[in-house]
């Protein structure tokens, strides 16, 4: 009888010596996975940088379009560079056209002037009331808004018309402008990147609170 215990014993401790040391291999790959992942991260803020998170918070709240899609609207339009203008006049975070903006202030009967609109919460604000008023009013999703934006709201419209570029007036099969093209592929990628990296990331926001 001892003699089979003692084989039970010796057969079991080799066992629990594997065990250990699987464990022990998993815990340290785990934690080499989230040290590196945390690098990774740290890495693509650089790419991805956010800044006025606050403003962002508000006119997501108040207009319903995502923060990380005017995230990546900012970034696609001046990469958080609120002093940014384009050759052809656009201003400000958002890159907004002096001319759209002060149509956009008489709409809304506001007291503003042109230089109000280099403000990053003003320039935010009426950024996100732009693409939320031609959400209202181009066909499809809130990407047609953002292609009307860019491009205008009459291109869109005429797209959306052409069965060339849209099979079912609602989703542009294709956009015709380059331009506009890849900017609405920077935006998707952008507001995927925004999305892992802070509004999604608990690690982020926990660090935040």
């Amino acid at each position: 009888m001892s003699r089979n215990r003692r084989k039970k014993h010796s057969s079991f401790f080799p066992k629990l010596v594997i065990g250990v040391l699987l464990t022990a291999i998993i815990i340290t790959t785990l934690s080499i996975s989230g040290c590196l992942q945390s690098t990774i991260n740290r890495f693509l803020m650089r790419i991805y940088p956010l800044q006025y998170e606050a403003e962002i918070m508000e006119a997501s709240e108040t207009y319903g379009l995502e923060p990380e899609f005017i995230a990546a609207v900012i970034y696609a339009e001046s990469e958080f560079n609120p002093d940014a203008q384009s050759h052809a006049g656009a201003k400000g975070l958002m890159q907004i056209m002096p001319d759209t903006f002060m149509w956009l202030v008489d709409l809304r009967d506001d007291n503003l002037t042109e230089e109000d609109m280099l403000t990053p919460s003003v320039n935010i604000d009426y950024g996100c009331y732009y693409i939320s008023y031609l959400n209202g009013i181009v066909p499809g999703d809130i990407y047609n808004a953002a292609a009307a934006y860019n491009a205008g709201f009459s291109h869109v419209q005429e797209w959306l018309q052409n069965p060339d570029y849209s099979a079912d007036g609602l989703v542009l099969d294709t956009i015709p402008f380059e331009e506009t093209h890849n900017y609405i592929n920077k935006i998707k990628l952008a507001e995927e990147k925004y999305a892992e990296l802070y509004f999604e990331n608990d690690e982020y926001k926990s660090s935040n609170q």
